[in-house]
């Protein structure tokens, strides 16, 4: 077969179709709107996400129920699942917060016992995968928890020479950095190629020369995490979920704040507030209640909803567990979407088109 020429190569990239695009749940519809703008779609296949986030501020929860999604998501019944667990911070009981199928599809990678996993082990480990020709969800958690060889070798060093009563070396700096930049776009190559997510979690970190104008925090392991993600996300605390019993407020969960704020998805930059309870994990159904009342398309009287679906009032618990029981989850997804759009016309810019 005759060498193509560098023009004929380039001329069939230019016109080969790309592949048809699948997009998985994020675990929440309205952090899909949130996205995509689409309740039913979170992010796309082909693409690296990663969260950034205070601690117990839902990453790892998120991150678990979306790998739920995939196990329940017929589209990626040829896909591998698995949590990178570098933390080995994850003690969640699968099969009661995410059900059968997820517990028996979720695989998890920990470290060596008694060693760190290596940020240059992961990358390996996922390119492996690739010219296995698997197809994958994988969630680092967290890039954080990650050590590196040149790290390691320091630590080793300056181990040695306290021993001899020597002057330890200062820092290595950020090798993580480095090797993000060197190892995440050829990941991501393959990732684009065979249809994969990847996503990493990310710990903030204070960011102590930041001028006023500047952010306070900051997260690392270089430019190249955002610069190649698709879709950053920032989660933060929020409030908590309080019920009283016997006389005191008692904490039930908390409404951990997301914020979109890198997305090539849509381009927008949204924030939403999602419940989440110790006893089930994300409340979406609660998220979309919560989001139709505070934006006035349901309303609110003495602890009494009026929705669009009912002709009779609830409190926000009744309400919400009718439509669960009724099975109209649906209904208020819809519903929700409605509202998001109609917010979302309003916020548009109107221009004449510069080219037809």
């Amino acid at each position: 077969m005759a060498k193509k020429k560098p023009l004929e190569i380039l001329e069939e990239a230019a016109t080969t179709k790309r592949k048809e695009q699948k997009f998985l749940s994020l675990g929440c519809p309205l952090l899909n709107l949130a996205v995509s703008g689409d309740w039913r779609k979170g992010i796309m296949t082909g693409t690296y996400v990663f969260y950034v986030g205070d601690s117990s501020s839902g990453k790892t929860l998120a991150t678990l129920t979306l790998l739920a999604e995939a196990a329940n998501n017929p589209d990626f019944d040829d896909y591998e699942l698995w949590h990178i667990d570098a933390e080995v911070g994850n003690h969640f009981d699968f099969e009661k917060f995410f059900g059968s199928k997820a517990a028996k599809r979720i695989q998890v990678r920990r470290p060596s016992p008694g060693k760190p996993m290596l940020l240059e082990e992961v990358y390996d480990w996922l390119e492996s995968l690739s010219k296995a020709g698997k197809k994958y969800v994988a969630v680092i958690d967290s890039m954080d928890s990650l050590s590196t060889e040149a790290k390691e070798k320091q630590i080793a060093d300056n181990a040695k020479l306290r021993a001899e009563g020597k002057e330890t070396k200062g820092s290595y700096g950020d090798a993580k950095a480095k090797l993000n930049s060197q190892y995440l776009s050829r990941v991501l190559a393959q990732i684009a190629d065979s249809g994969s997510i990847l996503l990493s979690i990310s710990q903030t970190r204070d960011n102590i020369n930041a001028s006023p104008y500047e952010p306070q925090q900051t997260r690392g392991g270089g430019h190249a995490i955002k610069f190649n993600g698709s879709v950053e996300i920032w989660t933060y605390p929020g409030s908590a979920m309080t019920k009283e019993v016997n006389g005191t407020k008692r904490n039930i969960g908390m409404i951990p704040i997301f914020k979109v704020e890198k997305n090539r998805v849509n381009g927008r930059k949204r924030v939403v507030r999602i419940p989440i309870m110790p006893d089930f994990g994300i409340d979406a159904t609660g998220a979309a209640v919560d989001f139709l009342v505070t934006e006035k398309a349901w309303t609110a009287d003495n602890g009494r909803i009026t929705s669009t679906l009912y002709d009779k009032t609830y409190n926000r618990e009744q309400l919400i567990r009718k439509i669960e029981d009724d099975g109209r989850e649906q209904e208020l997804f819809e519903a929700m979407q409605a509202c998001w759009d109609s917010i979302e016309s309003q916020l548009t810019v109107t221009r004449k088109k510069r080219y037809e």
